[in-house]
């Protein structure tokens, strides 16, 4: 019909209400297809609409200013939209990425303060004062009242080898007031672990034996005469 009218006046109106109404109907188109069902029906705009996960919005100008308020809401409808998920989308990135953090850093405190532990066990039994070296002195080991175990005195981060506080600090008290010992002139060693006790002797630096001690208890006894069955196992 439009190729008989072409060259008059009419077509040229008729032509230009045709290309107007095919940008309309494209444009249309082209934003409902951006929705998982049509935004746009019979030119006004379904707010309940959901734009599609792969929707992509672009300003769209037809010439009809009614129809383009209503393509700009439906736009305006899709972005915000995506918006809306984008953001709930890092805000679970966000929470996992803070899980996941908090989880290693749970994981790397843990041996941290495992091994901080193990070293402060390991300091305490270090810091004991052991007294005065036994090199070159002749020890009375043979008149131990515990019997010496090698592979428990080698043992030596096992926590049956710790004092309880303030037990060695009593034993050379008593040791001292009782004349066995002058300041820190003594000798001190390992002897034996018994039901979960660490036990020690206690050597006048001369290597003189004076009595077996438990670092748990406090007990200690040794060979005086009336004493020869006092062990506390």
């Amino acid at each position: 019909m439009l190729d008989k009218l072409e060259g008059s006046r009419e077509y040229t109106l008729a032509k230009s209400k045709y290309d107007s109404l095919e940008t309309q109907i494209k444009a249309i188109q082209d934003v409902n297809a951006q929705f998982e069902k049509p935004a746009i029906v019979d030119g006004v705009l379904d707010t309940n609409a959901k734009a599609k996960s792969d929707a992509k919005f672009t300003d769209i100008k037809t010439g009809n200013t009614e129809l383009d308020k209503v393509l700009d809401k439906a736009i305006s409808l899709g972005k915000s939209q995506q918006t809306s998920a984008s953001s709930s989308s890092s805000s679970e990135t966000s929470r996992s990425s803070s899980r996941q953090a908090s989880e290693n850093t749970a994981s790397e405190t843990s041996p941290s303060s495992s091994n901080t532990a193990s070293t402060e066990t390991r300091s305490t039994r270090s810091e004991v004062n052991m007294g005065v070296s036994s090199a070159g002195v002749t020890v009375q080991r043979s008149a131990s009242r515990v019997s010496y175990n090698q592979s428990a005195i080698d043992d030596s981060n096992n926590s049956a080898w710790d004092f309880a506080d303030g037990v060695l600090e009593q034993i050379l008290a008593t040791s001292r007031s009782r004349g066995y010992i002058t300041g820190n002139q003594y000798i001190l060693e390992r002897v034996n672990i018994v039901n979960g006790n660490g036990y020690y002797n206690l050597y006048k630096p001369d290597g003189t034996y004076l009595f077996t001690l438990n670092c748990k208890t406090g007990y200690f006894v040794g060979n005086g005469s009336g004493h020869a069955d006092d062990l506390d196992y």
